[in-house]
């Protein structure tokens, strides 16, 4: 079973951050969406840091590491100079 993280820049100062991902929907007539990164134990709401996040910079990790062994998220841009590591081309 594949690790299910995502990562995000923080609302207020633009660092990333990463862990579990919240989307809380407003209601009563306000439209407007939130989404937060849970930041320490598996959903332990005894600690965890909450960061409100910007919605266009949200990936999820695809279970993948590159050679470095870096995780590799979703709209990561990697360099694939054979076939071997993505597949043929075509």
């Amino acid at each position: 079973m594949r690790e299910i993280k995502f990562k995000a820049k923080q609302k207020d100062n633009g660092e990333w951050v990463e862990g579990n991902l919240i989307h809380r929907t407003k209601y009563y007539g306000d439209d407007t969406d939130d989404y937060f990164i849970l930041e320490g134990g598996e959903f332990d709401y005894d600690y965890y840091d909450e960061y409100e996040v910007i919605p266009e910079t949200v990936s999820q990790y695809t279970g993948l590491t590159d050679k470095n062994g870096n995780k590799i998220l979703e709209n990561d841009i990697v360099n694939c100079p054979s076939e071997e590591c993505c597949g043929k081309r075509g």
